[in-house]
């Protein structure tokens, strides 16, 4: 997925990756998902808002964490809050 300020955030399979903020449903969304299309409004690690424009399927591996804490749930991955 690429975002308006130029980031980028890979995923896995549409419901088992990331999910993202979604400020339009108020919720966080599996962006690779019709509930989280094109457009949608997330925000950054500096506070801005940033849109979803463009998703891309690419099959390859990807090296990833399952991160858990005793109080959150929800951090930034590649400055999106995930």
């Amino acid at each position: 997925m690429k975002f308006s300020d130029g980031s980028e955030l890979k995923t896995l399979l549409p419901k088992i990756g990331h999910r993202i903020f979604n400020i339009e449903t108020g919720s966080f969304t599996y962006p690779m998902t019709n509930e989280t299309p094109i457009g949608t409004t997330t925000f950054n690690e500096n506070g801005e808002f940033i849109t979803l424009i463009s998703k891309e399927i690419i099959y390859e591996d990807v090296e990833f964490y399952n991160v858990v804490t005793d109080k959150h749930m929800n951090i930034f991955t590649n400055t999106i809050l995930t």
